[in-house]
């Protein structure tokens, strides 16, 4: 039995599960730009500062995540 294929076993994934993909894709981009916006340096009262004055980031973490761990789809 061979090695399956990367990009078909990630097809089978996206065909198969549609609303956990765009789940994860809102968590990732969240996160992504909550990193990139706060910088690596950022301390724990910055990164609350900005999620007070941003809270759509947080909420596309918060709504993404609850769409992977708990949308059957």
């Amino acid at each position: 039995m061979g090695r399956p294929n990367p990009l078909s076993w990630l097809g089978e994934r996206v065909w198969n599960y549609p609303l956990r993909l765009s789940g994860g894709v809102a968590t990732i981009g969240g996160l992504g730009m909550t990193a990139l916006s706060v910088g690596p340096n950022a301390g724990l009262d910055e990164l609350l500062s900005f999620v007070s004055t941003r809270p759509a980031y947080a909420a596309a973490v918060i709504c993404g995540l609850a769409v992977v761990l708990f949308v059957d789809g």
